[in-house]
Protein backbone atom coordinates (compact mmCIF):
# COMPACT_ATOMS: atom_id res chain seq x y z
CA UNK A 1 0.00 0.00 0.00
CA UNK A 2 1.53 3.16 -0.89
CA UNK A 3 1.09 6.37 1.79
CA UNK A 4 1.22 10.00 0.92
CA UNK A 5 1.63 11.42 4.28
CA UNK A 6 0.58 14.95 4.74
CA UNK A 7 1.93 16.65 7.59
CA UNK A 8 -1.23 17.86 9.97
CA UNK A 9 -0.01 21.68 9.91
CA UNK A 10 -0.49 21.70 6.69
CA UNK A 11 -3.85 20.36 6.38
CA UNK A 12 -4.99 23.54 7.57
CA UNK A 13 -4.00 25.42 3.94
CA UNK A 14 -5.52 22.45 1.51
CA UNK A 15 -8.55 23.31 -0.34
CA UNK A 16 -11.66 21.67 1.13
CA UNK A 17 -13.06 18.95 0.87
CA UNK A 18 -9.35 16.92 0.57
CA UNK A 19 -8.46 13.49 1.03
CA UNK A 20 -4.77 13.00 2.87
CA UNK A 21 -2.74 10.45 4.07
CA UNK A 22 -1.97 11.10 7.55
CA UNK A 23 0.40 9.36 10.23
CA UNK A 24 0.52 10.62 14.17
CA UNK A 25 0.29 9.64 17.56
CA UNK A 26 -2.71 8.60 19.18
CA UNK A 27 -2.98 11.68 21.57
CA UNK A 28 -7.04 11.07 22.83
CA UNK A 29 -9.75 9.07 21.62
CA UNK A 30 -13.93 8.58 22.55
CA UNK A 31 -15.69 5.66 23.95
CA UNK A 32 -17.26 3.80 20.81
CA UNK A 33 -20.62 5.06 20.11
CA UNK A 34 -23.82 2.97 18.06
CA UNK A 35 -26.44 5.36 16.92
CA UNK A 36 -28.76 4.65 13.95
CA UNK A 37 -28.67 7.00 10.81
CA UNK A 38 -31.15 9.54 9.75
CA UNK A 39 -32.25 6.57 6.77
CA UNK A 40 -32.19 3.95 9.35
CA UNK A 41 -28.97 2.45 9.12
CA UNK A 42 -27.00 0.87 12.57
CA UNK A 43 -23.93 3.32 12.27
CA UNK A 44 -20.76 2.85 14.95
CA UNK A 45 -18.21 5.63 15.08
CA UNK A 46 -15.16 6.24 16.92
CA UNK A 47 -12.96 9.64 17.24
CA UNK A 48 -9.58 9.58 17.60
CA UNK A 49 -7.19 12.82 17.97
CA UNK A 50 -3.67 12.45 16.45
CA UNK A 51 -0.88 14.59 16.58
CA UNK A 52 2.20 14.86 14.38
CA UNK A 53 5.65 15.99 14.42
CA UNK A 54 4.18 19.49 13.46
CA UNK A 55 2.87 20.42 16.47
CA UNK A 56 -0.20 20.14 15.12
CA UNK A 57 -3.72 17.84 15.77
CA UNK A 58 -6.71 16.60 14.12
CA UNK A 59 -9.97 14.82 15.21
CA UNK A 60 -10.15 11.94 12.56
CA UNK A 61 -13.81 9.72 12.85
CA UNK A 62 -13.43 6.07 12.04
CA UNK A 63 -16.22 4.26 11.22
CA UNK A 64 -17.85 0.19 11.29
CA UNK A 65 -15.32 -2.56 12.20
CA UNK A 66 -12.37 -0.52 11.95
CA UNK A 67 -13.68 2.16 14.63
CA UNK A 68 -13.50 -1.16 16.58
CA UNK A 69 -10.11 -1.74 15.84
CA UNK A 70 -9.01 1.41 16.96
CA UNK A 71 -11.25 1.90 19.85
CA UNK A 72 -9.10 -1.32 21.12
CA UNK A 73 -5.97 -0.05 19.66
CA UNK A 74 -5.79 3.36 20.84
CA UNK A 75 -5.02 3.52 24.30
CA UNK A 76 -1.00 4.13 25.13
CA UNK A 77 -0.44 6.54 22.62
CA UNK A 78 -0.06 4.66 19.16
CA UNK A 79 1.22 5.68 16.11
CA UNK A 80 -1.40 5.12 13.50
CA UNK A 81 -1.31 6.20 9.81
CA UNK A 82 -4.69 6.39 7.96
CA UNK A 83 -4.72 6.33 4.42
CA UNK A 84 -7.78 7.85 3.07
CA UNK A 85 -8.92 10.89 5.29
CA UNK A 86 -11.59 13.29 3.48
CA UNK A 87 -11.20 16.68 5.50
CA UNK A 88 -13.86 19.09 5.43
CA UNK A 89 -14.53 22.20 7.64
CA UNK A 90 -17.01 21.15 10.34
CA UNK A 91 -17.91 23.16 13.23
CA UNK A 92 -15.18 25.40 13.83
CA UNK A 93 -12.17 23.86 12.19
CA UNK A 94 -11.33 21.03 10.09
CA UNK A 95 -11.51 17.39 10.62
CA UNK A 96 -11.65 14.19 9.12
CA UNK A 97 -13.43 10.77 8.41
CA UNK A 98 -11.86 7.56 7.31
CA UNK A 99 -13.61 6.87 3.78
CA UNK A 100 -14.76 3.38 3.43
CA UNK A 101 -12.37 2.75 0.56
CA UNK A 102 -9.31 4.06 3.41
CA UNK A 103 -6.86 2.17 5.66
CA UNK A 104 -6.12 2.07 9.09
CA UNK A 105 -2.43 1.00 10.01
CA UNK A 106 -1.65 0.46 13.47
CA UNK A 107 1.86 0.00 14.62
CA UNK A 108 3.39 0.66 10.41
CA UNK A 109 7.06 0.18 10.32
CA UNK A 110 7.35 3.07 7.48
CA UNK A 111 9.89 6.09 7.89
CA UNK A 112 6.79 8.92 8.67
CA UNK A 113 6.04 6.73 11.83
CA UNK A 114 9.59 6.34 12.82
CA UNK A 115 9.81 10.26 12.84
CA UNK A 116 6.77 10.89 14.88
CA UNK A 117 7.36 8.16 17.26
CA UNK A 118 10.89 9.41 18.36
CA UNK A 119 9.22 13.32 18.10
CA UNK A 120 6.27 11.87 20.69
CA UNK A 121 8.95 9.95 22.40
CA UNK A 122 11.93 13.18 22.74
CA UNK A 123 9.58 15.78 23.84
CA UNK A 124 6.53 15.51 21.56
CA UNK A 125 4.47 14.45 24.59
CA UNK A 126 5.12 17.43 26.38
CA UNK A 127 4.54 20.29 24.14
CA UNK A 128 1.37 22.11 23.25
CA UNK A 129 -0.47 21.00 20.51
CA UNK A 130 -2.45 23.52 18.06
CA UNK A 131 -5.90 21.99 17.35
CA UNK A 132 -6.69 22.57 13.76
CA UNK A 133 -9.92 24.07 14.95
CA UNK A 134 -7.92 26.33 16.83
CA UNK A 135 -5.97 27.18 14.09
CA UNK A 136 -8.87 27.90 12.29
CA UNK A 137 -10.23 30.32 15.22
CA UNK A 138 -6.48 32.19 14.89
CA UNK A 139 -6.60 32.71 11.27
CA UNK A 140 -9.65 34.17 11.63
CA UNK A 141 -8.77 36.61 14.87
CA UNK A 142 -5.47 37.54 12.16
CA UNK A 143 -7.94 38.52 9.30
CA UNK A 144 -10.26 40.65 11.57
CA UNK A 145 -7.80 42.12 13.19
CA UNK A 146 -5.78 43.52 9.88
CA UNK A 147 -8.75 45.42 9.11
CA UNK A 148 -9.22 48.78 8.94
CA UNK A 149 -10.55 50.16 12.07
CA UNK A 150 -13.94 51.07 10.43
CA UNK A 151 -14.52 47.51 9.05
CA UNK A 152 -13.72 46.23 11.98
CA UNK A 153 -16.43 48.90 13.84
CA UNK A 154 -18.92 48.48 11.10
CA UNK A 155 -18.85 44.21 12.14
CA UNK A 156 -19.20 45.14 15.63
CA UNK A 157 -22.07 47.40 15.16
CA UNK A 158 -23.34 44.51 12.82
CA UNK A 159 -23.35 41.70 16.27
CA UNK A 160 -24.53 44.39 18.60
CA UNK A 161 -27.53 44.79 16.33
CA UNK A 162 -28.00 41.45 15.66
CA UNK A 163 -28.05 41.12 19.46
CA UNK A 164 -30.57 42.80 19.97
CA UNK A 165 -32.90 41.60 17.52
CA UNK A 166 -32.35 38.04 18.98
CA UNK A 167 -33.47 39.61 22.50
CA UNK A 168 -36.64 40.94 21.02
Amino acid sequence: MKLHICEIRSVQTKTLPTNVDLCGVVVSFKALVSFTSKDGKELVKNEIVLADDSASSMSVTIWGDRAQKADKEAEGNPVMCIKGVIVKEWGNGRSGSLLEAGALLTSPTIPEAEKVRQWWSQGGSSQTLTALWMAALLVARRLLSSLPPWQTSVRQLSRRSSARMSSV
